[in-house]
């Protein structure tokens, strides 16, 4: 007997197959894992895996820009998981829209490689008992923290 597969179930399987793919292929663009050391040895920014609110930030945030509370509350999240601080003991130090000059969002590791154009983004800086968090947003909204950020000069 044959089965008759409906026009829906292929495109769903369709878009599944998709899916894997474009997952696939950006996995091995990016290098490996985030927070896995470069080929110098050097860490990456490592993106924080608590969901972000559905709506996106601007479009353009850039300079001046406040922070979406969706970011904030992710950065604080974040900062409280890897510190055992409670998320009410944070305090937000800085918290602005930023023009970052290229795809390292102000923090680049020795090794690799980046776009080369203007990205709108975020910076958030913690303070979480005593301990100082950096987090990069860029204009896909993902915050990341910033493990060694350059010297300010």
């Amino acid at each position: 007997m044959h089965t008759h597969r409906h026009p829906q179930t292929r495109r769903l399987l369709a878009g599944l197959v998709a899916i894997a793919t474009l997952a696939a292929v950006a996995g091995a663009c990016s290098g490996g894992p985030a927070g896995t050391p470069s080929p110098t040895g050097a860490p990456t920014p490592t993106p924080i895996t608590t969901p972000l609110p559905s709506s996106p930030p601007p479009a353009t945030p850039g300079d001046g820009m406040s922070v979406p509370q969706g970011i904030l509350d992710a950065v604080l999240a974040d900062a409280a998981g890897r510190t055992g601080v409670p998320v009410g003991s944070i305090t937000i130090i800085t918290a602005k829209g930023v023009t970052w000059p290229n795809g390292a969002l102000g923090c680049p590791q020795p090794g690799m490689m980046y776009t080369e154009m203007i990205e709108p983004g975020y910076q958030v800086v913690v303070d979480a008992g005593g301990r100082q968090l950096d987090y990069r947003i860029g204009s896909r909204g993902v915050p990341a923290l910033c493990e060694n950020p350059p010297a300010a000069g």
